[in-house]
């Protein structure tokens, strides 16, 4: 990850966590026979129940939906973002956009 300061969230470690078991129990399932592919399939089937408890669903209608949200706090963004370079944020690259982010931050840390 080239970021981790940015996504550092104990939910985000343990979802990560999760999705490893998730993939390792997968790979029981295929590779295993018998009693042991039921065993793998039950703690597959946990793990994604698991997994999918984990987070809230979203709502994606109407003017306060998590789509609206996330576009609005985008733009904000690239507004922030615009006014401490040359270049439109809008048309930089996902590694560009949060290298400069970082940057700031740490500017803004040794300005305190």
């Amino acid at each position: 990850m080239f970021f981790p300061t940015l996504f550092d969230g104990s939910q985000d470690f343990q979802s990560r966590m999760q999705r490893k078991e998730r993939l390792l129990a997968l790979c029981d399932v295929f590779i295993n026979e018998g009693e042991k592919k039921e065993e793998a399939s039950k703690k597959l089937f946990k793990i994604e129940v698991a997994l999918l408890n984990m987070f809230k669903p979203k709502n994606f209608i109407g003017s306060t939906s998590h789509e609206v949200a996330f576009e609005k706090n985008f733009q904000m963004l690239c507004h922030s973002l615009n006014s401490h370079t040359n270049e439109n944020v809008k048309n930089m690259t996902v590694l560009e956009t949060y290298s400069l982010l970082e940057m700031l931050k740490k500017q803004e840390k040794k300005n305190e």
